[in-house]
């Protein structure tokens, strides 16, 4: 409800557009009560499977909470609904990266005691980091395959369990590469505010907060606002680019796999908008390599701004990625684009240089 304040022009955000080798990571219902079927879209008469941004979230701050020691957020649940407990342990996105990151939403209700009659607050925020659906580069052709716990079997005849059979299963599995954006808007990042009712009982168990009188039209409220120091931003935004680049964890359905990228295509951006997502796409030739093709499209888009004499970053696996727009990754070079082979080279190239061009045009 409290307006916010002009973003500078000198205000850049990223977009991250990623391309992996990797299998079906988002079950669906089970299908005839024993096979466990994997999510899928179809387009154009054929079926691709793809990981919603649910999983991606998860696979995502998974990652962070054990590379950067961060602290989950505690959850709670009111009327059957769960969500995120503000106000029984005093957290917010001062306390809590998660909830910096990935936004929320949470309602605080209260019952009258002489009607059934409930009121409260709703405190939302949106994400700082937009995420796609990863969807599968190949088309999935229904393979699938049977298992079966023999190896418990065994363990239980050894014990006299003479009859012991096994309990089989089967899985719909799709190997193929897949492709998502992540974009991440720095405008929000850091940066919050809670606007609630006068009377709202938050306020009390929120006394730890400074409230102030904010007025909109005839109606007043309560109103408190929350800023992280920019060098805690910095390392916020630099984890998630740091995670993005090696690679996610991802255990689905018993397996433990990898998110890690072979293509990793980095663009600074006026507005937080994925401009790479929809027009880079890749095909994988007869020797199981990619063709890459739309890179130099999304480096055209107008909201691509410059970090210095680069207009991105990009790293392609030598033994994944035979072209890209019919060149080598080398020959990129030579472009206005920084190339690198990890992520040492990331953050010489690019993020430095992005991080000098942004930091002193971050809203307070």
């Amino acid at each position: 409800m409290a307006q916010q304040p002009a973003t500078s022009n000198a205000l850049k955000h990223i977009t991250v557009t990623v391309i992996w080798d990797g299998h079906a990571l988002n079950r669906d219902e089970k299908i005839g009560g024993n096979i466990l079927s994997i999510k899928k879209v179809n387009r154009s008469g054929r079926t691709y499977s793809f990981i919603g941004k649910p999983a991606l979230r998860h696979y995502l701050w998974e990652t962070l909470r054990k590379a950067e020691g961060w602290k989950t957020t505690p959850a709670e649940v009111q009327k059957k609904v769960v969500q995120f407990s503000l106000h029984r342990y005093k957290v917010d996105i001062r306390t809590h990266e998660e909830l910096d990151l990935f936004g929320y939403m949470y309602t605080y209700k209260e019952s009258k005691k002489k009607s059934k009659e409930e009121k409260g607050d709703t405190l939302a925020r949106k994400a700082v980091i937009g995420i796609t659906k990863a969807v599968a580069i190949e088309d999935f052709v229904g393979d699938m395959a049977f298992y079966a716990n023999h190896d418990l079997v065994d363990r239980a005849r050894e014990q006299g369990f003479a009859d012991t059979q096994p309990n089989p299963y089967n899985k719909e599995e799709h190997a193929s590469f897949y492709q998502a954006s992540f974009t991440l808007d720095l405008e929000r990042l850091g940066r919050d505010q809670w606007i609630v009712d006068p009377k709202s009982k938050l306020l009390e168990q929120r006394d730890d907060l400074q409230w102030s009188d904010f007025d909109q039209g005839k109606s007043s409220y309560k109103h408190c606002s929350f800023s992280v120091p920019v060098q805690d931003r910095q390392k916020r935004i630099l984890a998630v680019l740091k995670a993005l680049h090696n690679g996610l964890i991802a255990q689905s359905s018993g397996e433990l796999n990898t998110i890690v990228p072979v293509f990793f295509l980095a663009l600074p951006v006026a507005v937080p908008v994925p401009v790479a997502h929809s027009v880079v796409a890749a095909r994988v030739n007869a020797q199981g390599k990619l063709e890459i093709e739309g890179v130099a499209d999304a480096l055209n888009n107008g909201w691509v701004a410059e970090v210095g004499e680069k207009r991105g970053y990009l790293y392609a696996a030598r033994g994944c990625v035979e072209s890209i727009d019919g060149k080598s990754p080398e020959q990129w070079e030579q472009d206005n684009i920084a190339v690198g082979r990890g992520w040492g080279d990331f953050e010489e190239k690019f993020w430095k240089p992005f991080w000098k061009s942004v930091e002193s045009a971050l809203p307070e």
